[in-house]
């Protein structure tokens, strides 16, 4: 099909189904019509031999043979009777008429008609002949008494009837042969709609494939004469339109080059102040690539609760833990973007070691077995303190580059145990580092020349960003390179000693039994985006709270309008209008005449200015996407420490 032009393809896009149907009729139209004139047939022969055993009746039971002859005689004249055989009921021939294919009978050439019946050229039809008998004892029977059981009548002989199928198979030899003429009428009449209508096609598309050739090959006064409608009418006007904008261009082109010159050197201007914007812009733009995930880990959350067997619960630990991948991966990438504009601020924490290395074994096995290298990553149980996601990224663009200028040989990845810290190593037997060239690497854009079979080259970045991660984190980057050998890149972390106690990752992830009744806490919930109110408000409705959520600012007043001061505010930084949350927050509090009601501000915001202004006003700040259970046990903080403090729903206030 991929040899054929446009115009052949036409002609068999037009010409299969039409044969397949057409087959298909004269197939089906020949099957019924061939089974019909089979029945009628079958249902002559039957109806001649069942005509004359009654009229044989009587000439069988007196043996009258001339009569029995003239019967035959008379159905030999009926069309298709080919032979009419009388028997008794012994078997004896009384009557015969036609040359018959009944072996017991003389026949002038036995082999032709023992061959015709083979091949099923005629149809025999055998009918016995029946005498019907009357019993003497019924005519003397007295009035009134039991009729006698009806005798059943005697088998006095038998017809023989013998139809020729010559006139059928001729029949249908003609049946086929016009099928096929009418199918074949119908596919000439096909193919000339299908070449009329290929040509149609065909000749606008030559014509312009044919200029667009003359207008490649330099060609510029080459034109379609537009003489089609539609969309092959709008392309041969865009083609000519096109060739009188390249003419034009070629004329004035020592002048736009002239003009683009300058242009350039004012757009490479413009271009550096956009570069330096750009680092601020991605530093902000987290808020709206935050929010969808935001809104998705409320709704894993909500469907968590309403779990009750372990395979659903499995099977939302699985969601769960890919929403949560799929966070770490994105505060990663946008922290890296993050790094020039001096916003990022490492989020410190403390965690075990060994669900890192596992990771990281997960993810660069294959690639090393690729290479044909071994990679092996040692087990380390010691719980550090740093910042996951940036400490995750530094390790990976380590092994990275082990595996870009490593051909032969092994890497090792493994933890080494310090007086207060914990140097986690990757080792490689690469070529090495020159030792004036051991500074160098860690800037950007610069990459080692030469590089060994199956190195590919990258950007230049990723020591870059070990470098500038590792800084923000304070944590400290070692080289040790032998040329020939391989090298040692080593990070210094803190370690915790001795570590907290374990807890399982669905301990983790899973937020703490609650048995208080909280359906009297009254939670106000106020978001733009109506997806991360419904995920919020069925969150916090699963866990017992009462809720009350809003859009906006004039749509929360109007929702608390008669409803008692909220326990708690949940309230998003952005929203529709001028007015920011914590502007809502500082009038909500003052129509309450209290300025201590509990709030968590949320934002994908994550600037350090935002950090003091929430603080500033009184409220717990939460990065976008929130963790439910991080939520959860701020939330209860919140209300706990406002319940101790005597200012609960239950002292002054009514429901």
């Amino acid at each position: 099909m991929k040899r054929l032009d446009i115009r052949q393809r036409a002609l068999v896009l037009a010409l299969a189904p039409a044969t397949l149907i057409a087959l298909l009729l004269a197939f089906y139209f020949i099957n019924i019509r061939s089974a019909a004139l089979e029945e009628s047939l079958q249902e002559r022969g039957l109806a001649i031999a069942r005509h004359l055993a009654p009229a044989s009746e009587y000439g069988v039971f007196a043996g009258n043979r001339p009569v029995l002859q003239r019967l035959a005689d008379s159905a030999l004249r009926e069309a298709d009777v080919k032979a009419v055989t009388i028997r008794d009921g012994l078997g004896a021939v009384l009557a015969q008429s036609g040359e018959s294919l009944d072996p017991a009978l003389p026949s002038k050439d036995r082999e032709t008609v023992s061959a015709s019946l083979e091949r099923g050229r005629v149809l025999v039809f055998k009918t016995p002949i029946l005498q019907n008998q009357i019993a003497l004892e019924d005519f003397f029977e007295a009035p009134g008494a039991d009729a006698a059981k009806p005798v059943e009548p005697a088998v006095i002989g038998s017809i023989h009837v013998e139809i020729s199928r010559d006139e059928l198979i001729a029949r249908k030899a003609r049946l086929l042969l016009h099928s096929l003429l009418i199918t074949l009428g119908v596919l000439l009449a096909t193919v000339f709609a299908a070449t009329r209508m290929s040509r149609g096609i065909t000749r606008p598309i030559s014509r312009l494939t044919e200029a667009v050739e003359k207008i490649g090959a330099g060609d510029l006064d080459a034109r379609v004469k537009p003489d089609s409608s539609g969309g092959l009418g709008a392309l041969e006007t865009g083609v000519n339109e096109m060739a009188v904008a390249l003419k034009s261009a070629r004329d004035n082109l020592e002048d736009r080059i002239a003009a683009a010159t300058v242009e350039l050197a004012a757009r490479t201007r413009e271009a550096e102040r956009a570069n330096q914007s750009k680092s601020r812009f991605l530093a902000v733009a987290s808020h709206d690539l935050r929010q969808p995930l935001h809104a998705l880990a409320l709704f894993v959350a909500e469907l968590r609760d309403k779990m009750h067997t372990a395979e659903n619960r499995a099977l939302v630990a699985h969601i769960d833990a890919s929403v949560s991948a799929m966070e770490d991966l994105l505060d990663s990438l946008l922290d890296i973007s993050r790094l020039d504009a001096g916003v990022v601020e490492p989020v410190l924490c403390d965690f075990p070691i060994a669900p890192l290395l596992d990771r990281l074994k997960a993810d660069f096995t294959a690639r090393a077995r690729a290479k044909g290298l071994k990679l092996r990553v040692v087990r380390c149980s010691a719980w550090v303190r740093s910042d996951p996601v940036p400490l995750e990224r530094i390790l990976q663009n380590l092994l990275s580059n082990a595996l870009r200028y490593t051909s032969k040989g092994g890497i090792v990845l493994g933890c080494r145990r310090r007086r207060k810290s914990l140097r986690i190593e990757v080792w490689d037997s690469g070529r090495g580092i020159p030792e004036v060239r051991q500074k160098d690497i860690f800037q950007e854009f610069v990459q080692l020349d030469n590089l060994g079979p199956g190195g590919g080259k990258g950007l230049g970045l990723g020591l870059a960003i070990v470098e500038r991660l590792a800084r923000l984190l304070h944590h400290r980057i070692t080289l040790v390179s032998r040329v020939g050998v391989g090298s040692r890149f080593a990070v210094d972390v803190p370690r915790l000693s001795p570590p907290p106690a374990a807890m399982s990752p669905q301990q983790a992830a899973a937020p703490p039994a609650r048995n208080e009744d909280l359906s009297g806490t009254l939670i106000a919930v106020i978001d733009d985006q109506a997806l991360v109110r419904a995920g919020m408000h069925g969150l916090l409705t699963a866990w017992g709270y009462q809720v009350v959520v809003a859009g906006s600012a004039d749509e929360a007043e109007a929702q608390l309008q008669n409803l008692r001061e909220p326990d708690a505010l949940i309230c998003d930084y952005l929203l529709h209008g001028e007015e920011t949350g914590l502007q809502l927050v500082t009038r909500l509090r003052e129509k309450y005449g209290t300025a201590t009601t509990p709030c968590i501000l949320i934002s994908g915001d994550t600037t350090p200015l935002l950090g003091q202004q929430a603080k500033a006003a009184g409220c717990r700040l939460m990065h976008k996407p929130v963790r439910p259970a991080t939520l959860r046990t701020l939330l209860d903080d919140l209300l706990s420490a406002r319940r101790n403090d005597g200012l609960d729903g239950n002292s002054d206030r009514g429901g």
